[in-house]
C-alpha cells in the first residue's frame, strides 16, 4: 500500500507512484494517468529523497515518448547492490560508539572481505557464512575461541543492521549460524616477585609521575594501586567521581558499579585498604579526589 507520497515497497525496492495532472503530456501514453517508477533497493529515507527529484522530472517532462525511459530508471543514488564495507560506513555513523567498538568491527570487516571475497550482499548465502566461521577457527591461525566468537558476531550484527535497519537485503543471510565459544582458563594471579617489579618502579616509590598526558596523570599511579587492594576492573575504577569515595567509621569506602555482576545487585561497597591510603599519606589521596573532581567537571 502506498504512502500519501506515493512511495511504496515491494520486496527490498522501493517505488514511486506518480499521478499525472489531466493535461501533462505524458498522458496520451499512460492511459491510467499513473506513472510508476522503481527507486532501487535503498532506505525509506533516501527513497523520500530520490522520490521528490523523480516526481519533479516527470511532472516537469516535456519530452516525447522515447526520452522518458530515461528518467524512469532506478536512481544512481540508491544503489541495487550494497557491500558489507557500505553498511559499515552508514553504521558508524548511526549511533554513538566507542572508538574500542569501531576499531574491533573494522578487524572482523576486513577478515570478511579477505575470506569471503567481499560479494555483494544479495549474493551473500549461508553456506558462505559457515565458511566464514569455520576459516576464523581454523588451528593455524592461532585465535582464542572468544576472539573468533567476536569477529563473527561483529559481521552478524552488520548483516542484521543491513536487514533490519537499512532495510538493503530482504533476509538476514546469516541468521541462526552460531559460533559457540569455549570457556577460557582464568588468568593466573601475578606473583609476588612480579607485584615487587611492578610496584618498585619510581612511579609508585617516588610518586613520579610519568610526563606523557596520555598516561592519565595522577591515575597512573592510583588506579594499578587500587586495582592491587581492591581486585577491582580497569573500567570499574576509571569510573570514579568525587561522590564515590565515601567516609564510614573512620576510614574510606569505595562505591562503584559492577561491570559484570554474578548477582542481580550492581552495586559495589570496598573499604579502602589503609596501607592504600597511608601509602604517599593523606595529600596522594586528596590528589586522587582532585584528579577525580576534575574529571567529573
Amino acid at each position: 500500500m502506498a504512502n500519501s507520497n506515493g512511495i511504496f515497497k515491494r520486496g527490498s525496492s522501493h517505488y514511486l507512484r506518480v499521478v499525472l495532472p489531466l493535461s501533462h503530456a505524458l498522458r496520451h501514453q499512460y492511459k491510467s494517468g499513473k506513472v510508476i517508477v522503481s527507486l532501487g533497493a535503498c532506505s525509506y529515507r533516501e527513497a523520500l529523497t530520490a522520490a521528490a527529484i523523480k516526481r519533479a522530472q516527470i511532472l516537469e517532462t516535456t519530452a516525447p515518448i522515447t526520452s522518458i525511459k530515461k528518467i524512469l530508471e532506478p536512481s544512481s543514488g540508491a544503489p541495487s547492490s550494497y557491500y558489507l564495507r557500505d553498511i559499515y560506513d552508514r553504521w558508524v555513523k548511526s549511533k554513538p560508539l566507542s572508538n574500542d567498538a569501531i576499531n574491533t568491527c573494522m578487524r572482523a570487516l576486513l577478515l570478511y572481505e579477505e575470506q569471503t571475497n567481499n560479494p555483494p550482499l544479495h549474493l551473500l548465502t549461508r553456506a558462505q557464512g559457515d565458511g566464514f566461521r569455520a576459516w576464523l577457527q581454523e588451528p593455524e591461525r592461532k585465535t582464542a575461541s572468544k576472539t573468533a566468537y567476536d569477529r563473527f558476531t561483529w559481521v552478524k550484527t552488520l548483516l542484521k543492521y543491513a536487514y533490519r535497519d537499512l532495510e538493503v537485503i530482504s533476509r538476514h543471510p546469516w541468521e541462526g549460524i552460531e559460533l559457540f565459544k569455549e570457556t577460557t582458563n582464568q588468568r593466573r594471579p601475578w606473583s609476588t616477585k612480579e607485584l615487587q617489579t611492578l610496584f618498585g618502579q619510581p612511579l609508585f616509590q617516588k610518586y613520579e609521575l610519568p610526563k606523557d598526558w596520555r598516561c592519565g596523570q595522577d591515575a597512573a599511579y592510583w588506579i594499578p594501586l587500587l586495582g592491587l587492594y581492591t581486585g577491582a576492573r580497569l573500567s570499574e575504577l576509571a569510573q570514579l567521581r568525587t561522590v564515590d569515595i565515601l567516609s564510614a567509621g573512620g576510614g574510606s569506602i569505595l562505591q562503584y558499579e559492577e561491570e559484570k555482576p554474578l548477582s542481580g545487585d550492581k552495586q559495589i561497597y570496598l573499604p579502602v585498604s589503609p596501607n592504600c591510603v597511608t601509602f604517599q599519606h593523606n595529600l596522594a589521596f586528596s590528589e586522587l579526589k582532585i584528579a577525580f573532581s576534575n574529571k567529573q567537571n
